[in-house]
């Protein structure tokens, strides 16, 4: 008896040791680094990346493909947690920034998740993103090309950038709405047709990423790759591999969508009302996995509009900020065959 007692007391002990280990620890509060040395419009993209729309509910097989433009203009908006940069061309997420978390014990870089990547293998750069808007059949994404962003401060105190943009057939307005702190993002995407034909605009989110692995601390392996939540399964992984195997489909009320790597994600999140298609494929000219949903199209004459509004996630994995988000969210934390101990550390290391 007193073998098995102290069998447990020292596996609880390790298990919390390695809790505390891994636990990202925090920098103070620091100034967003210049865009210059973020990005020296240096990645090779000139091919075409996986920007082939995610398929439509009634046009499943679509199969358009657009180049990828790094323009190196963007804009900057953050609340007192994290930091995201805004490409104006594309409008994708190109940057993120955990203010106060830092890449190293006691070290002063903060810790990045959207960003550049680059194969340990090839040394090939590459890029880790998030977007969402609309994109027409047969023509691809609709680029916003944003060039005004208004800053206001809401009567709750909730943060609120507001970007403007536009081409010849659309007017483009993003609303994104920051809590003063945390890593929740509301994000509204509307389009206004200037244009006289009788067009089909489908709302879509993406996250696209390459394979590269993340460094990582101590010897126990941690799953790097997309996560589903649909009525049919409320927590599936479907990894790389399987991507590259057989793109991911499937239908679903409500749900969400994730990209996850040791103690951080990021995630897409619907109005769970709703019907969407969850897709994920790999594409070989951007060596980008891309993964996401659409939900149905919307035909738009001259002067009509049409919205879409999502939640974005991109930060550490705290169960009480993603169960708030949405219910099972929260099981993007994997605890493994000791969540019965995990749980719980895991909630203490949180307060």
């Amino acid at each position: 008896m007193d073998l098995i007692k102290t069998g447990l007391i020292i596996a609880i002990g390790v298990t919390f040791y390695y809790l505390l280990l891994q636990w990202p620890t925090e920098s103070n509060t620091r100034e967003i680094v210049s865009q210059e040395s973020l990005y020296n419009n240096d990645l090779n993209d000139s091919e075409y990346s996986l920007t082939e729309p995610l398929a439509t509910f009634s046009d499943p097989d679509i199969s358009k493909e657009e180049p990828v433009d790094i323009q190196g203009s963007y804009f900057e908006i953050e609340n007192k947690d994290l930091a995201l940069k805004i490409d104006s061309i594309t409008g994708r997420f190109v940057y993120s920034e955990l203010k106060n978390i830092t890449k190293e014990k006691d070290g002063a870089a903060p810790f990045e998740i959207f960003g550049k990547t680059k194969s340990p293998d090839s040394f090939k750069e590459n890029i880790y993103f998030a977007n969402s808007g609309f994109y027409v059949q047969g023509e691809g994404y609709l680029k916003p090309n944003f060039s005004e962003i208004l800053k206001n401060i809401t009567d709750s105190g909730e943060i609120e950038y507001q970007l403007l943009g536009a081409t010849e057939r659309f007017d483009f307005v993003r609303k994104v709405r920051f809590p003063s702190t945390g890593y929740k993002i509301s994000v509204e995407d509307s389009v206004l047709s200037k244009s006289n034909e009788r067009l089909q605009l489908t709302p879509y989110v993406v996250i696209e990423r390459d394979g590269s692995p993340v460094e990582e601390a101590g010897l126990m392996y941690t799953y790097l790759g997309p996560v589903f939540s649909s009525t049919n399964d409320t927590y599936e992984k479907y990894d790389f591999e399987d991507i590259k195997e057989a793109p991911y489909q499937n239908k679903s009320l409500g749900g969400w969508v994730a990209l996850i790597q040791h103690y951080f994600l990021s995630a897409w999140v619907p109005n769970q009302s709703l019907e969407y298609l969850y897709q994920a494929r790999y594409s070989n000219r951007s060596e980008r996995f891309s993964l996401g949903y659409t939900s149905r199209e919307s035909a738009v004459n001259y002067g009509d509009s049409v919205s879409t509004e999502n939640v974005l996630y991109v930060g550490p994995k705290l169960p009480g900020q993603l169960a708030e988000i949405e219910k099972n969210l929260d099981l993007t934390v994997d605890y493994g065959f000791l969540w019965w101990l995990g749980k719980p550390m895991y909630w203490f290391l949180e307060l």
